[in-house]
């Protein structure tokens, strides 16, 4: 998952889209959404409490991925909800879809903010193709995808996307290898990657796309940590990382795939703690940072860690998000967003 940073004076290089002007200005549960190349990790919805009920919010917190330290207050969703899934070309930050706090109101709403200001609340952007929560993000700078879901009676295997620089409603894109919801999305300039998740029970498997052409998806290969719901996830150009989630056990394992390849991801290191529902993002330096979920004792956690995306071992402490969030929506893009599912 992964944006390229504001003023990021290399983000021109290696990238298939630089003459459309986008790429300049890229600032991946619990569920966060999060991008590479980005200056900003912002963390938006989720839910407050430890058992799901009415506490969703519509709070955006956001932190420097470059500076250690404690996220800050930013501006609103226009819609309080959790599960919902974010991703960014760099100018823009799109969330999308949801539910409500009584986990059975979905949401298709498609909103959008500045990544340069995010103090600032977000806008109406569209709707998706229908209502959902729970599904996987990703974006290449141009296209923003929103991968499966569910819409409490079924789990979906759509694919929709949106050009991110024009708003209106999404379109269909093509279908997923199984119809999934609850897992995470990475991604680099040419593929977006969909990993774990609830099938009914939970699965192992990840699909691809390819942005620039509609279609069905292909399987990548497994997750490692088997059947496994609920990850994070982060990206740079080549690596995609899937950090904790729920195997029958809290985890926190986080396991890696080189997205240029098809196969199964390998063991990357660990998370401070077992965790799942927390949300990933990272930045120009590849540095990414996973942040809020649930914990085994049943609350939820405040606690951000990063890694170095390049370098496998374990995560280090990076600060504390404002509350404990979990359920937050995943994604993936061009800069360091993240969409919270709850808290």
């Amino acid at each position: 998952m992964g944006l390229r940073s504001l003023n990021n004076t290399a983000s021109s290089f290696n990238d298939p889209y630089a003459s459309t002007g986008l790429e300049a200005y890229l600032p991946s549960n619990a569920y966060f959404t999060g991008k590479w190349y980005g200056t900003y990790g912002i963390w938006a919805g989720g839910y407050r409490g430890a058992t799901p009920g009415d506490g969703t919010t519509n709070l955006i917190q956001y932190v420097t991925i470059a500076t250690t330290g404690n996220a800050a207050s930013g501006g609103s969703l226009t819609q309080a909800r959790q599960y919902l899934v974010g991703c960014s070309n760099g100018t823009r930050g799109l969330y999308m879809g949801g539910t409500g706090g009584n986990t059975t109101t979905e949401y298709n709403i498609i909103e959008y903010m500045t990544c340069a200001t995010p103090g600032s609340n977000t806008t109406d952007f569209g709707d998706l193709t229908l209502k959902r929560t729970a599904a996987a993000a990703g974006c290449d700078g141009v296209r923003a995808l929103c991968m499966g879901g569910y819409d409490d009676s079924a789990y979906k295997n759509i694919i929709d996307y949106v050009t991110v620089a024009t708003t209106g409603d999404a379109t269909a894109f093509g279908d997923l290898t199984q119809s999934v919801a609850w897992g995470a999305g990475c991604n680099d300039d040419l593929r977006a990657v969909r990993g774990g998740g609830e099938i009914g029970g939970n699965t192992n498997v990840m699909d691809y796309v390819t942005f620039q052409t509609l279609g069905d998806a292909t399987d990548f290969g497994d997750l490692i940590s088997g059947n496994t719901a609920y990850p994070a996830c982060c990206s740079s150009l080549v690596r995609g990382i899937f950090a904790g989630g729920h195997n029958g056990s809290y985890m926190n394992q986080m396991q890696y795939i080189t997205i240029a390849t098809t196969g199964d991801t390998t063991d990357f290191g660990d998370l401070s703690e077992s965790r799942f529902a927390a949300a990933g993002c990272s930045n120009a330096s590849f540095r990414g940072v996973f942040g809020g979920g649930k914990i085994s004792n049943g609350n939820t956690t405040n606690r951000m860690d990063y890694i170095t995306i390049a370098t496998t071992g374990d995560a280090t402490d990076f600060g504390d998000l404002q509350d404990g969030n979990w359920n937050t929506s995943q994604g993936t893009g061009r800069q360091g967003i993240a969409a919270l599912g709850g808290g």
